[in-house]
């Protein structure tokens, strides 16, 4: 059976690139979704930095989505897992994803003396140039034991790693202790949440006084949508394993009413539009193939629903149904 699938998959090239206007990009974005799941999984029992990694995921889809879509990601960016922002200057997809890291951590004016939270951390990216630039002590946290295990990997040879520790949590419900942290960032990561208001309680009681929390994330342009909007809306947010959107409005009232005071939005949608291109163009070219190798179940499910929001949200963002920026609140 595996042969046959093998050998229609050589079908499937052939003819992709036979028909194809651009034959080594279009090849090149194929193979690399290939590759991502062509392999066994790696066993997740390695240790590093004397870390045991055998427990198993957090009971949460968004852990098991992850978990399925690492290697694609790895693909994405070897540091990163956001979505970038272009400025003037920007040459490269790599800038653009540092440039939304350097923008949230300018936003949270650190000092020698903050103690920060990377609050759904991915691989980690962030959380090391906060430590590498700052030398400031870190933590980040995440649902996925994939992702841990990456960003313990990438952690090992990291010159500043006696500063940085990451941890398998919820960062809705954490371990930690009240007022732990002198600043909290969340970087595309509380849009999982499906009661933001958990996660801005947790936010709240982990920060010290006058301590920052920064969410640069996605946000719903409007509260009603009309039937067909609701429909793309949704497309796009299920792939991606987000329940739901507030509105910037919404949110901030989230805040004040848990406590927190001085908020203050920055728009950032026309920043992230050359990226918002970027996926829709990657994703509109593999689609057809992601969709027969999960219905084959040669590959998960995740991996086709993730291709299509990418797909997608290009559109709720050029209907305004979607909007994307960075709220900055204080305790």
């Amino acid at each position: 059976m595996y042969k046959i699938l093998k050998n229609s998959m050589k079908i499937v090239i052939v003819l992709f690139i036979n028909t194809s206007n651009n034959f080594w990009g279009d090849i090149n974005i194929f193979l690399l979704f290939f590759n991502c799941y062509a392999k066994k999984e790696e066993s997740l029992k390695t240790e590093l930095n004397g870390q045991n990694l055998k427990a198993k995921n957090l009971v949460n889809p968004t852990s098991k989505y992850y978990d399925d879509l690492l290697k694609w990601y790895k693909r994405y960016s070897p540091e990163h897992m956001h979505i970038g922002m272009w400025k003037p200057e920007t040459k490269t997809h790599e800038e653009a994803l540092k440039n939304t890291v350097v923008t949230v951590i300018d936003l949270l004016d650190v000092d020698k003396e903050d103690v920060i939270l990377d609050a759904g951390c991915g691989i980690g990216g962030a959380s090391r140039y906060v430590v590498e630039t700052y030398q400031v002590r870190t933590t980040g946290i995440n649902l996925s034991q994939n992702l841990l295990e990456e960003a313990l990997r990438l952690n090992a040879d990291f010159k500043y790693k006696s500063l940085l520790d990451f941890f398998l949590m919820d960062y809705a419900n954490t371990s930690f202790e009240n007022s732990s942290f002198s600043k909290i960032f969340a970087i595309d990561s509380v849009c999982h949440a499906e009661k933001k208001e958990i996660f801005v309680k947790e936010a709240f009681r982990l920060l010290k006084s006058e301590g920052r929390l920064i969410i640069c994330d996605a946000f719903r342009s409007k509260i009603n949508f009309t039937s067909k909007e609701e429909k793309l809306y949704r497309k796009a947010l299920d792939g991606w394993l987000i329940p739901n959107l507030p509105t910037v409005v919404q949110f901030k009232q989230i805040l004040i009413d848990l406590g927190f005071k001085n908020i203050t939005y920055y728009d950032k949608v026309n920043e992230i539009k050359i990226s918002s291109l970027r996926l829709f163009n990657r994703s509109r070219k593999v689609r057809p193939f992601t969709y027969l190798l999960c219905k084959l179940r040669i590959w998960p499910k995740s991996v086709h629903l993730g291709v299509s929001a990418s797909y997608y949200q290009k559109a709720c963002l050029e209907k305004d149904l979607t909007t994307y920026g960075i709220l900055l609140a204080e305790k």
